[in-house]
């Protein structure tokens, strides 16, 4: 568990220093910048769940306890985000003070994503073995990933925009996810 705890400070240390210092977000966006880090930890530690058993185990953790440590987190975003749900801290989400087709997408994708993550949560609470609960899990990663692509995207050029030039969070979770899919797809041992 030390590991989660020391990823989860590295990730917020980015965002806070990406968004309040490099974007000079005040303290209003506390909030904001805090769900961006607990959205990021989320997504990062259900991947981790798809890492071997051995290699959890040489990081202090088990593959039930990854699975279930995400799935909470992620829930905690889901709230995070429609507490703070407004275009003040999601201006490309709406058109006219309405979520818009592009707010919409976003939304659905994150929607389906935690949806297929709770057929692995089912089948570690009830015990079940069957491949097709832990199945659905992985395309709940493929649609996290596109729920954050769909995200952000659109701030991801030109490199100039970015704060101290410290890339966007989504960029980075895009390409962390696609990596560990890609070396999963490979065989690679992770």
């Amino acid at each position: 568990m030390k590991f989660l705890v020391v990823l989860f400070l590295i990730l917020y240390s980015y965002a806070a220093i990406r968004y309040h210092v490099g974007k000079e977000l005040g303290l209003s966006a506390l909030l904001y910048v805090f769900n961006k880090a607990v959205a990021w930890f989320s997504a990062s530690v259900l991947l981790l769940s798809l890492f071997s058993v051995n290699k959890l185990q040489k990081l202090g953790l088990s593959k039930r306890a990854t699975g279930l440590c995400g799935y909470a987190v992620a829930l905690c975003h889901i709230l995070l985000t429609i507490f703070i749900l407004s275009p003040t801290f999601y201006p490309r989400f709406y058109s006219g003070g309405i979520i818009n087709m592009h707010g919409w997408i976003s939304i659905t994708l994150g929607i389906l994503s935690i949806l297929l993550f709770s057929f692995p949560l089912l089948a570690t609470v009830q015990d079940k073995t069957q491949s097709w609960y832990y199945a659905l899990g992985r395309y709940g990663i493929i649609l996290n990933i596109s729920h954050v692509f769909s995200i952000g995207f659109l701030t991801w050029f030109p490199l100039t925009d970015w704060p101290m030039y410290l890339p966007p969070i989504t960029l980075i979770f895009v390409f962390q996810g696609l990596l560990v899919l890609l070396s999963r797809h490979l065989k690679f041992n992770y």
